[in-house]
């Protein structure tokens, strides 16, 4: 079953056959996940890659007197601090669930076995480093190229139903807007249709 999970959500990048996924199938976990709970610290090194099999996660980065949201991931998405994984160092990014999750998850060191020892790996890793890079730079055009109410209708149109599951200081957040304009917006939003 994990093998089919990670076959699924790894196929979008570089498809290898579902065996190929038993290594490291067997040293990932399925693991249960509250609310609220942060499961990578701020100022300390990512250790895991949690692929979101039910419910959400975020990172958010410290900000003065408050976190900022800069990325939500759902259920199929990987859900990493990457910097900190890449580089093995502490980074000031938090990973924190927004609502109740599951998730499976592989530790650096797994992945770093899997992609030395498996004749996909480095493949693999290469085409997800190369979609996540791109994610980031579509992320960033869409940050300066969009307004707020932009940005959230597009959310809406392509994951409306998860948008709406969340709480809103996250998606606030994540636009850079308090959370009452963000209640303006939907209310502006509705009046439209």
């Amino acid at each position: 079953m994990k093998s089919r999970l990670l076959k699924q959500a790894f196929d979008p990048f570089y498809e290898i056959p579902l065996a190929a996924w038993e290594p490291l199938a067997e040293m990932s976990e399925i693991i249960t996940v509250k609310k609220e709970t942060v499961v990578k610290e701020a100022g300390k090194t990512e250790r895991h890659v949690n692929l979101v099999l039910e419910g959400s996660m975020c990172i958010l980065l410290w900000n003065n007197a408050d976190f900022v949201c800069t990325d939500m991931l759902f259920e199929n998405e990987f859900a990493c601090e990457y910097l900190s994984f890449l580089t093995r160092k502490p980074t000031p990014y938090e990973v924190r669930t927004m609502e109740d999750s599951r998730v499976l998850r592989f530790s650096h060191q797994a992945m770093e076995k899997f992609t030395t020892t498996s004749r996909y790996g480095d493949k693999l890793w290469s085409h997800a480093t190369q979609a996540l890079y791109v994610d980031k730079l579509q992320q960033q055009l869409e940050l300066l190229a969009l307004t707020a109410a932009d940005r959230y209708s597009r959310a809406m149109e392509l994951q409306g139903n998860l948008v709406q599951r969340i709480p809103q200081k996250y998606m606030a957040s994540y636009l850079g807007v308090t959370q009452q304009s963000l209640s303006r917006m939907r209310r502006n939003l509705k009046k439209k249709k």
